[in-house]
């Protein structure tokens, strides 16, 4: 298994909405796990304090499709156990080992803010790891 993406090691800036949402709403999880992104929020993580959702599939399509209003897309296409989850095919979804009949490894969280307007649900992939 090739792992072809690790939010680790991305960019610093995708927990920002997170931590503002939790700061007004949530300040709670702030204080039991740290702050989205940081280093105590990585180790409360890596102990197992995070949980982490596991998606298992099969790369079933890749390339161009109509998507939502008409447009065209350039997407993956996974099967996990007959469920069909489609993603826009940029950054690590064009990694050379994705192609159809790879077995993909996704790996996620999410936080769930209730706020004044309603719930949001932040989901973000911890990693992800393709086979052949």
């Amino acid at each position: 298994m090739s792992v072809i993406f690790d939010l680790k090691t991305s960019d610093d800036s995708w927990p920002l909405m997170v931590n503002h949402a939790l700061e007004s709403y949530l300040p709670e999880y702030i204080e039991q796990h740290g702050a989205v992104g940081s280093s105590l929020w990585w180790e409360a993580c890596d102990k197992g304090n995070i949980p982490l959702l596991t998606k298992r599939g099969v790369v079933t399509f890749l390339g161009k499709r109509a998507k939502a209003a008409c447009e065209i897309g350039d997407i993956i296409e996974i099967d996990h156990d007959g469920i069909l989850s489609e993603y826009d095919r940029v950054a690590y979804w064009q990694h050379p080992e994705v192609v159809v009949g790879s077995r993909i490894t996704v790996k996620l969280f999410e936080i769930e803010v209730v706020q004044k307007h309603g719930v949001t649900m932040f989901r973000f992939e911890r990693f992800v790891e393709v086979s052949n």
